[in-house]
């Protein structure tokens, strides 16, 4: 089993002059074609599924583009820990995953559909995802 390093994430993801819509929020890129429904596990209770791409998905959740904030530590902390409890459930099933950092959000582009973005997203992306998942099934990364 592997887990990678965090995901650097490119131009999709929230602009800060953007206004604020409909956005995916991404914790992993998973070494799997699968769509998949995984329940109500992320952050705040949300749904959380895949979006896949060739022989590798997005799992995401469906929330505003706007960041999460809190000034409250406890509800930080909880979020923390609900980001890697996804992440870990990712890991479990689908054995290589590469974590994203907490608050990676994408937004759609005038008022498109956001998941097109994630889809675009992995496909200019797919030579380094399948790269960086190949190094960590040989120990590598």
């Amino acid at each position: 089993m592997s887990m990678g390093a965090g995901l650097a994430l490119p131009s999709p993801c929230l602009q800060p002059d953007a206004s604020w819509g409909a956005g995916l929020y991404l914790y992993c890129v998973a070494d799997s074609p699968e769509r998949a429904t995984l329940g109500r596990i992320g952050l705040g209770g949300t749904a959380v599924y895949t979006i896949p791409f060739g022989d590798v998905c997005a799992v995401v959740h469906r929330c505003s583009a706007r960041p999460y904030g809190s000034r409250d530590r406890e509800v930080v902390r909880r979020w923390d820990l609900a980001h890697q409890g996804v992440v870990d459930t990712a890991w479990r099933r689908w054995s290589t995953v590469l974590p994203a950092t907490f608050n990676a959000v994408f937004q759609g582009r005038d008022g498109g559909d956001v998941g097109q973005v994630v889809r675009e997203w992995l496909a200019a992306e797919y030579p380094s995802l399948r790269y960086k998942i190949a190094r960590h099934q040989h120990g590598m990364g």
